[in-house]
C-alpha cells in the first residue's frame, strides 16, 4: 500500500484531492495535512512515497517544506499544485529540491491521477524521469 500525503491550507482543495486520490488510485492511503509544518511532521513520523503540495500556504510555505522534505528524505517525489504560473528559475530551484511534477490550479483531476499513479506505480517512462529528478 502506497501513501499519498495532500498539503493545502484550502479544506475544499485539500479534502476534494485527498477523496479523489484515495477512490482513483488503486493500492493507495492518502494522508493530509493543512500547512507544511503539519506536512513535515508526518513527513518524519511516517513512511510517505509522495507528497503533492500547495505552495502559498501560512505557517509554513510550500517552498519552506520542500526543503523540508529533502532533508527529511531526498527520494519522496513532490508534486506542485499552484494557484499561480511559475517562472522557469522558480520551477528549477524547486525541481533541484525533488519537485517533479508542477500542476496549475485549476487542475483536470484525471491527469493528477493519472500521473500520481505513474510515479508511485511507475511506467519504465516515468520512471527513467523519477530517476533523473532524483538525482539532478
Amino acid at each position: 500500500m502506497k501513501t499519498i500525503l495532500v498539503i493545502d491550507d484550502n479544506d475544499l482543495v485539500r479534502k476534494t484531492v485527498a477523496a479523489y486520490l484515495a477512490r482513483e488510485v488503486k493500492d493507495s492511503r492518502v494522508v493530509t495535512a493543512q500547512n507544511g509544518r503539519d506536512g513535515a511532521l508526518i513527513l518524519s513520523a511516517f513512511p510517505v512515497d509522495l507528497v503533492l503540495t500547495d505552495l502559498d500556504m501560512p505557517v509554513m510555505d510550500g517552498a519552506a517544506f520542500i526543503k523540508q522534505a529533502a532533508k527529511i528524505d531526498r527520494h519522496i517525489p513532490i508534486f506542485v499544485m499552484t494557484g499561480s504560473r511559475l517562472d522557469k528559475e522558480e520551477e528549477k530551484d524547486l525541481s533541484d529540491l525533488g519537485v517533479v511534477q508542477f500542476f496549475e490550479k485549476p487542475f483536470e483531476y484525471d491527469e493528477l491521477t493519472r500521473m500520481v499513479s505513474d510515479a508511485l506505480f511507475g511506467t519504465a517512462d516515468w520512471n527513467a524521469t523519477l530517476r533523473s529528478a532524483m538525482n539532478a
